[in-house]
């Protein structure tokens, strides 16, 4: 089992420190990559996308409360959620950085709840075990060399009968030769590639990422099912780019369960695809849960509960929250990969 080394955490966080000052206008760091208007855009999209997945969601039975989001980025799909669902929860990310600006993009996208932010690995969630009813993310198991770690401390948090959902995560095709990586927005000759059909088999995404040392992974099927083998449930739907063909897969055995059709499987195998996840934990849910989402909160290092003022009653670490941003990792991680930062600035 591969895990996440420091150096593309370090990577993470300095890159999106840059970013979002590029998102706002500040600063042009990364000519391939978005400007304000063109991030205000995509964003768009993905809220109209991600709103379409909560109506699924919540004809599949879906309790929205408590949730969590990893890799929450600016909190806009958490801020969705607590909208029009009235829902709470934690918005979740590495990135610091990204969830100071939720105000900035929240404002501009006219959305009108800020969620509960919360800075911390995602390998160590800072939650007790059975305190959530959803969890969910988007294009962020990828930046990982292998989702089982994360998607078992998913499984950890999750309460019996709860729900973990995943989209936007990519399956790796065979027939790619792999000669370079492309930024987000290509380059002209790129483009000249792309009309030509040429350039998914010759080229793969994250160029500026990978610069930075993080990580632009590409699983394949059986990665995918080996991820989820410990939830007792789970849906898949597995779809082919650019054709869009599509197969639903339902688990109903322990092995060898995530078997697209040949169409589909060939298709993924040549030019790759999709994968979107709806698991749930084995058990019922209980009744709704009345108590503040703050009771949920356990610390990252021992797990164990908070006194006053977020100190861990086991191992006396203090934590603190820095412009509304809970900062729960850690003391070795904080030190690495905000050294800069004080306590209360």
């Amino acid at each position: 089992m591969k895990i996440q080394k420091l150096e593309s955490k370090i990577g993470e966080v300095k890159y999106r420190a840059k970013l979002t000052k590029q998102y706002q206008g500040k600063n042009k760091f990364f000519p391939n990559e978005p400007d304000t208007k063109e991030i205000i855009s995509t964003i768009k999209e993905r809220i109209s996308s991600t709103k379409n997945d909560f109506i699924f969601l919540k004809k599949q039975g879906v309790n929205f409360t408590p949730y969590l989001e990893i890799g929450a980025e600016f909190g806009h799909r958490a801020s969705i959620l607590e909208e029009k669902y009235n829902s709470k929860g934690f918005a979740l990310d590495l990135s610091l950085e990204s969830l100071l600006q939720a105000q900035f993009f929240i404002r501009k996208l006219k959305l009108k709840k800020i969620p509960q932010r919360i800075c911390a690995d995602a390998y160590h969630l800072p939650f007790f075990d059975n305190s959530f009813n959803f969890v969910f993310c988007y294009q962020t198991l990828h930046h990982f060399p292998d989702p089982s770690p994360i998607v078992g401390e998913i499984y950890r948090v999750l309460k019996p009968g709860g729900h973990f959902f995943v989209n936007e995560e990519p399956v790796s095709q065979r027939l790619n030769l792999n000669l370079w990586r492309r930024p987000t927005k290509l380059r002209a000759w790129e483009k000249i590639l792309k009309y030509t059909l040429v350039l998914p088999f010759v080229s793969t995404i994250g160029k500026t990422e990978t610069n930075h040392g993080i990580l632009e992974e590409t699983f394949d099927i059986k990665t995918w099912e080996g991820s989820l083998d410990c939830f007792e449930n789970a849906m898949v739907w597995l779809k082919s780019f650019p054709l869009g063909r599509e197969s639903k897969i339902n688990k109903k055995r322990s092995t060898d369960w995530l078997k697209p059709d040949l169409l589909t499987q060939s298709l993924i195998n040549l030019s790759g695809g999709g994968v979107k996840i709806l698991a749930r934990k084995g058990g019922h849910l209980e009744g709704q849960n009345k108590s503040k989402s703050e009771q949920l909160l356990a610390c990252p290092v021992c797990l164990k509960p908070f006194s006053n003022k977020l100190t861990c009653v086991k191992c006396r670490t203090n934590y603190f929250s820095t412009q509304n941003v809970m900062m729960l990792l850690s003391k070795n991680m904080l030190n690495k990969l905000y050294p800069k930062l004080k306590r209360g600035n």
